[in-house]
Formats: structure tokens, sequence, C-alpha cells
């Protein structure tokens, strides 16, 4: 079977046209609509994105203020431990003080009583004591020298003098001595 197309060659031709355009219209739509498809896709998508970076932004302030926060925490941490550093070591020096005045109870006798007791810290760092006071005999402080040559917490025990004194209508005998605390040294700067 054989066609044969009776049409003029310039109403053929303009049918061609016609349909050449509408092709073309039909494909540039179709272009556009994938365009307007893909824009479309693109806004979505940085959509999300700005979503995205906003959740972000968000954390980070919400980091940054923990940050801050542990950094407070960790400026009190550091704080507390110094103040427990100073503390131990004034507990320390408490503790010292309690154990010469528990042993100076212990060696004093019955008959004398101190009325003076000086510290003062030696040039190497450890505690020299220096003592007044009185007993109703020279035995007596002779017996203290002894109990406290035999203690395990003093040194260096030296008689600074030894003199009898008259007291209203009893002799007396008043004292002076220096030791040394053992086992008490301090470091540069620190005070007693």
């Amino acid at each position: 079977m054989v066609k044969i197309n009776l049409l003029p060659l310039k109403i053929r031709k303009t049918k061609g046209m016609i349909k050449l355009y509408t092709y073309l219209l039909i494909g540039g739509s179709a272009g556009t609509l994938v365009l307007v498809l893909l824009v479309l896709g693109l806004m979505v998508q940085t959509h999300r994105i700005e979503a995205k970076l906003k959740r972000i932004a968000s954390a980070e302030e919400l980091f940054s203020e923990r940050v801050q926060e542990l950094r407070k925490i960790i400026g009190q941490e550091q704080q507390a431990q110094k103040s427990r550093v100073l503390l131990e070591k004034l507990m320390i020096r408490h503790t010292i003080w309690i154990s010469i005045l528990d042993e100076l109870a212990n060696v004093v006798r019955d008959d004398m009583w101190l009325t003076r007791l000086q510290s003062q810290r030696k040039a190497d760092a450890g505690l020299e004591l220096a003592m007044e006071g009185r007993a109703y005999n020279k035995i007596t402080v002779a017996d203290f020298l002894t109990a406290l040559e035999r203690s395990a917490l003093f040194s260096d025990i030296g008689l600074g003098s030894l003199t009898e004194v008259k007291d209203q209508e009893q002799s007396q005998v008043q004292f002076k001595l220096t030791l040394n605390a053992v086992g008490v040294n301090f470091q540069a700067g620190e005070k007693l």
C-alpha cells in the first residue's frame, strides 16, 4: 500500500513546521518542568541543610554554655583542691601543736608549772621552743629535763638558767630552757 500526500507543498511545509514547533514547545515545556523540579528539589535540600545548620548552631550554643559551666566547675574544683591542700597543711600544723602540748602535759611534774612557751623557726626549717617555768625545788626541774630527754618528740634540750627566788613565804626555783621539736619542718615562707 502506497500513501500519497495530496496536500500542496506549502501546506505540507507549514504542517511540518507546526509539528516541529509543537515538538519544540513540548520539549521546552518538559525541560522547563525538569528545571522547575530541580530548583524545587534544590530548595527542599537547601531548606533541610538550613534546618540542620540551625540545629548545629543551637547545639553549638548549648555546647558552648556547657563548656563554660564545665570551666566554672573545673575552676571551683581547682580552688577546692587548693583549699584541701591548705587545710591539710593546717591540720598537720595543728596536730603538731597538739602533739607538742600533749607531750609537754605528760612530762610536766605536779609540783611545777610553765609560765611561758615561745616558738621560733630555726634556719634549718625546724622548730625551736623556749620555755620558762617555776618549780618548788631543783629535783623537780631535773626530773622534768630527764623526761624531756626521754621523749621522742624533743631533742637538743638546753637549760638556760636555774635561779632560786623567794615568793612570799616559800622559795621556788625559776628555770629557762630551750629545746627542738623533732620531725617538725616548715617550707620556706610558711608561718608557724
